[in-house]
């Protein structure tokens, strides 16, 4: 047999959109060597199809020099497992328009939105009295990756002013060249569970100390208050003991 020594580009348009492409490199190997390539190959492809397709070129490459690469691209072309393409498009459409599992929604989720910021402008329970700035003021727990592509990505808890780190205070996301040890150490965590549950207790520390400071003030803040005497109360993160904060 003689050995090919071209490039077939195979061009997948059976569904739309057309974008699916395969690509089998043959440079004179013997046919182990091609066998060997397609069956790394064809768990890179999309679809069932494009793998009988993969298969189909491989059969017309090894027939050597008795075709022509433009006869095997002609071919390819007018390619088709009829009854199992319309399967496979019946199969794309069905799955296309059916409705996406909690589960697998949940699989694919790097960000979690998991409620406000605390303070807003100094101003706790904001969200009840300025209920259209929620979505521009909600926090998020979110897959960062992870330097060590070794170990398990790691996840933070960013709002408006950057992630909050262990010791319960905003931090500024430096560029990742400017990020040390002790950066992923202070605003990192190691799952989105351990993240979201520490967001949960600093946002109920910060609000337990907001509603001291309401009573001291003379203020009931469990009720809604009216709006000019909510005003009357000014808090900042800082003004939270550190330890009540504390990772």
């Amino acid at each position: 047999m003689n050995e090919p020594d071209f490039k077939l580009s195979v061009r997948l348009d059976y569904f739309e959109p057309p974008d699916y492409h395969g690509c089998l490199y043959s440079e004179g190997y013997d046919e182990d060597t091609i066998k060997s390539s397609i069956a790394t190959l064809i768990p890179y492809f999309a679809s069932e199809f494009e793998n009988c397709v993969v298969i189909e070129a491989l059969r017309l490459v090894r027939m050597g020099n008795d075709i022509t690469q433009d006869q095997i691209i002609k071919e390819l072309n007018v390619f088709e497992f009829k009854e199992q393409v319309e399967k496979l498009r019946a199969k794309m459409k069905k799955k296309t328009l059916s409705k996406i599992s909690d589960e697998e929604l949940l699989s694919m989720a790097t960000a979690f939105r998991v409620g406000p910021e605390p303070l807003l402008n100094g101003r706790p329970f904001w969200w009840e009295y300025f209920e259209d700035d929620l979505n521009r003021h909600s926090m998020t727990v979110q897959n960062m990756g992870n330097p060590d592509k070794k170990e398990p990505d790691r996840w933070a808890i960013m709002g408006t002013f950057g992630a909050i780190n262990k010791l319960g205070e905003w931090e500024y996301q430096r560029m990742p060249s400017s990020r040390d040890d002790k950066f992923y150490k202070r605003c990192r965590y190691t799952s989105v569970h351990e993240a979201i549950l520490y967001y949960r207790r600093w946002r109920k520390a910060i609000e337990d100390f907001a509603v001291k400071r309401f009573a001291l003030a003379g203020f009931d803040v469990t009720k809604k208050l009216p709006i000019e005497d909510y005003k009357k109360v000014i808090i900042n993160y800082d003004e939270v003991p550190k330890k009540l904060l504390k990772f």
